[in-house]
């Protein structure tokens, strides 16, 4: 019988609450909403703040009330969770007395395609440098190191951690 092979199943389903890796719920939440910045906290300091935790992706300042508003966008709930634990009670500004709180936000950032949080990234995907060049300007971070990722506790010093 030609054509006729070994029977097909159908693969095991996968756990429940399982993504892979390739694709995010649409309906999962990845963003923080940061308060507690002084008055004069720049947007810059939100990005070099946030730059090197694992699944940034993007952040802006909203300087609509009174005080600086922070909002950021990780590649996954769990990531973002992660880093508002970690900022809940950082102090910020030990001259203003400026401890930050965090929470999980109501939606997720909107970044325009081609935009990140990182200045720098943003001129990485400039069009005409790429063509003139002929260059992959895309970042490559290689695997992490020998001992792995920090743990979320370890990104911020305790004696930063601003107890009431």
């Amino acid at each position: 019988m030609a054509g006729a092979g070994p029977p097909h199943y159908a693969p095991w389903p996968p756990p429940p609450g399982h993504n892979p890796p390739s694709m995010i719920d649409v309906d999962e939440v990845r963003t923080i909403f940061i308060l507690g910045f002084p008055p004069d906290a720049k947007e810059r300091e939100l990005q070099n703040l946030l730059r090197w935790w694992p699944g940034y992706e993007a952040s802006q300042m909203n300087f609509k009330g009174e005080q600086p508003m922070g909002f950021a966008l990780f590649s996954s709930a769990a990531a973002a969770m992660a880093a508002k634990d970690a900022l809940q009670n950082l102090v910020f500004d030990y001259e203003t007395n400026s401890t930050l709180r965090a929470e999980m936000a109501k939606k997720n950032l909107y970044v325009k395609r081609g935009v990140t949080g990182m200045g720098t990234e943003a001129q990485l995907f400039d069009q005409s440098k790429r063509l003139r060049t002929a260059g992959d300007y895309t970042p490559h971070y290689g695997p992490p190191g020998p001992f792995g990722a920090p743990s979320p506790a370890s990104w911020v010093p305790q004696s930063l951690l601003h107890n009431h």
